[in-house]
């Protein structure tokens, strides 16, 4: 078993200046969590958790990276999450980061490609993103 976890995000001044190229202060929220816990198996992938609608948004996450790294993960994904989702603490960001995490651990991606495949995986849930969400987490 693999068990990764990444804490919320805070942005205290920046969040979108950012985008044009100017400084942001992010720390991250250690109250809230996304934890993501990897059994190993031969079984098409699966993902269960609380709260439930999450298992297809995360599933649908980790089919498309892969798939973007021509690779086929298999096993079963037991999620369990703090972060209150929509309210900007960087959900999203914390699952993608876990997701980076995990290929790595799996010895998919060296450790130097964990904070791009993270950011590939934000780019795909916001169509792009700046980045500062994977940073806070």
């Amino acid at each position: 078993m693999i068990r990764l976890s990444s804490p919320a995000k805070w942005i205290l001044t920046g969040e979108h200046a950012v985008l044009r190229g100017h400084s942001a202060i992010v720390f991250p929220l250690h109250d809230f969590s996304c934890t993501l816990e990897y059994h190993a198996n031969s079984m098409p992938l699966t993902v269960e958790g609380q709260p439930n609608g999450l298992n297809s948004f995360v599933l649908g996450l980790i089919h498309q990276i892969t798939q973007d790294l021509d690779m086929v993960l298999t096993g079963h994904i037991t999620l369990s999450n703090t972060i209150p989702i929509g309210q900007g603490l960087g959900f999203s960001a914390s699952v993608s980061l876990n997701i980076a995490k995990l290929l790595h651990a799996l010895d998919c991606i060296p450790a130097s490609r964990i904070t791009t495949i993270a950011k590939q995986c934000e780019d795909i849930v916001h169509d792009g993103s700046s980045g500062l969400d994977i940073c806070g987490v």
